[in-house]
């Protein structure tokens, strides 16, 4: 998923990705996010850190 002119993320939003991630990799697919600011990349990073904690 290319994220180049993408802004900013809500909270609600960091989650629909993380749960992209997650259904993708359930369902034996990959989804990768590119191109995020480090702003996003950093909340996308802990949002998915504390999915798995």
């Amino acid at each position: 998923m290319d994220l180049l002119w993408v802004e900013s993320v809500e909270p609600e939003g960091i989650a629909c990705l993380i749960a992209g991630l997650k259904r993708a990799s359930g369902l034996g697919k990959t989804l990768s996010l590119r191109f995020m600011d480090v702003t996003t990349q950093a909340a996308v990073q802990a949002a998915s850190d504390r999915q798995y904690i």
